[in-house]
């Protein structure tokens, strides 16, 4: 099809040229993805393929972040879980993860803790159970509002690091906790 090699043509010079075709074509979303994958934003419906192989490409020179997650419209949790199995920082470009997500995060960095909203106790029994380092003490300073458990697991992994906590409740808690032993 003519029409289909200049629009591959113009996409190999600029991806987001993809915004002035009206195409299903896998190849030709490709094609506008190889060269920006932020041209993921033009594409109308995109197949969970398309969605997949935009998520995995490194930064454009037309963005500084990697997180291309948050130009798909509406990302199920299929795409949202390879999006954050690829890199963890996804996370914070996806409204309302269900727990299965956070979880999958977290587990990879306790630090992923810092852009959920509301995270469950599980969530963020997780998170602190992935610290093994002090410069990740403040993954629970992330959690607004940390369950006991949670508290008592950090203080259980990091007893002298309570008086670098900033969140001043949680740092009360845990020094009182402290005391007591």
């Amino acid at each position: 099809n003519p029409i289909e090699l200049v629009q591959l043509e113009a996409l190999k010079q600029n991806g987001m040229a993809i915004r002035y075709f009206n195409t299903d074509n896998v190849d030709t979303q490709l094609a506008a993805l190889k060269q920006d994958p932020c041209a993921i934003e033009h594409i109308t419906n995109p197949s969970k393929d398309v969605q997949k192989y935009a998520v995995t490409q490194p930064a454009s020179l037309y963005t500084k972040d990697p997180d291309v997650i948050k130009l798909i419209k509406n990302p199920d949790e299929e795409i949202q879980e390879f999006a954050v199995k690829c890199n963890e920082c996804a996370i914070k470009h996806i409204e309302n993860p269900s727990e299965k997500i956070q979880l999958l995060a977290v587990q990879k960095s306790g630090s992923m803790i810092h852009f959920i909203r509301n995270p469950s106790p599980k969530v963020q029994m997780a998170a602190v159970s992935t610290l093994s380092t002090f410069p990740s003490l403040l993954s629970i300073d992330g959690i607004q509002d940390p369950s006991e458990d949670v508290q008592l697991k950090f203080l259980e992994k990091f007893p002298d690091s309570v008086q670098d906590i900033k969140n001043p409740k949680v740092r009360e808690f845990l020094m009182r906790r402290k005391a007591k032993k």
